[in-house]
């Protein structure tokens, strides 16, 4: 379980995760918002590795972006894998 201290510092350091509303598309096509909040995140999503076009679920893309963060901020080198 991720405590919410640590959701709170993951929102304040990747602000670029925030979205406002969240809309479905049924059947019939027509899109309608359902979720509309300030309090909205990204902070899960897939995401594709630019290097190797692979397909990141949530979990990969997760640990991709957290090590990727570190590599930057500590200097490491090397890819991550």
């Amino acid at each position: 379980m991720i405590r919410r201290s640590a959701i709170e510092r993951m929102i304040a350091a990747y602000p670029e995760t925030h979205f406002k509303s969240v809309h479905s598309m049924p059947m019939s096509g027509t899109r309608s918002d359902v979720v509309q909040s300030s309090n909205l995140y990204a902070l899960f999503d897939c995401i594709i590795d630019a290097e190797t076009g692979a397909y990141l679920s949530e979990d990969y893309s997760f640990c991709f972006t957290v090590a990727e963060d570190l590599v930057g901020r500590y200097g490491l080198m090397g890819r991550v894998s």
